[in-house]
């Protein structure tokens, strides 16, 4: 082989031309590199090589992540299929269990209440009066019971002059203070305490006669003593309200009942309970 720009005859090894230090071409047809140029091409060499290393094992560590990958997946869908899906089931029934013990329980809450309230009215009516319901749900709170009392007792006094009835001479008392008039004997205004609630119960008389006799039961709303609203014992139909803190109740009877004056006993029963509402 000779040297393509001097013409000099290449002697075995050599790389360049010893005359005009052309390089000689290597078994790819290549010239030979020398000096900077040599070691850009080493470096790129090694740079290839070692790309070619990383490559090789990226694609190693990419079979074995995906290898991996797979197992990881058979035991979490193993794990969930064995652990989780059972309590998950497990929890989606308790569920359903809790969403029917309310209708059991509300059941079950109206059958007592039930039961309750025929007691009540099979026990607690009592006396000459009617008893009326007052709240079913007061037994399940503390209370005691009111009673106002009011006893009176009537006399005809006659002018032994004229011969005729002039007046009837009453005597009135009561657990509330009382008096009367010309008409009535009564209590003395009575106000609910603060913070308490007068459910009626029921009421008892005892009186020398029956006929045409009614009690009143006057209550104000509110300490408003320009609104007065009347209870008729024992033959009004309403249902006696509930009264509360500010209500003033008073208790009224005859002096008078057909030309007879009155005597006896009148009581009225309330529960009193913590106000509630």
């Amino acid at each position: 082989m000779f040297c393509k720009k001097c013409g000099k005859e290449q002697t075995a090894g050599q790389k360049f031309c010893p005359v005009c230090g052309e390089p000689y071409l290597d078994e790819n047809g290549k010239p030979y590199l020398k000096g900077f140029k040599k070691d850009i091409q080493d470096a790129k060499e090694k740079v290839s090589d070692r790309i070619d290393e990383i490559s090789q094992k990226s694609i190693d560590f990419g079979a074995k992540a995906k290898e991996r990958s797979k197992v990881f997946a058979e035991e979490g869908q193993k794990a969930l299929k064995e652990k989780v899906v059972p309590k998950l089931n497990k929890a989606i029934e308790e569920v359903r269990n809790l969403r029917q013990r309310p209708k059991k329980l509300t059941l079950y809450i109206i059958v007592i209440i039930g039961i309750i309230f025929v007691l009540r009215l099979i026990f607690v009516n009592g006396g000459e009066g009617t008893s009326q319901s007052s709240s079913i749900f007061s037994v399940f709170s503390s209370s005691k019971e009111v009673k106002i009392e009011l006893s009176f007792e009537g006399e005809r006094q006659v002018d032994e002059k004229r011969n005729y009835v002039t007046d009837v001479v009453t005597s009135v008392s009561s657990n509330y203070g009382g008096g009367s008039n010309d008409r009535a004997v009564f209590t003395d205004c009575i106000l609910v305490p603060n913070g308490k609630m007068w459910i009626f119960k029921n009421y008892t008389t005892k009186i020398n006669t029956s006929e045409g006799f009614h009690a009143q039961l006057y209550y104000f709303r509110g300490k408003n003593l320009n609104n007065r609203r009347v209870y008729y014992f024992p033959n009004d139909e309403r249902d006696i309200p509930i009264f509360r803190e500010g209500d003033i109740i008073q208790i009224v009877v005859p002096r008078w009942v057909a030309n007879v004056p009155v005597k006896g006993e009148f009581e009225v029963t309330f529960v009193e309970k913590d106000n509630e509402y």
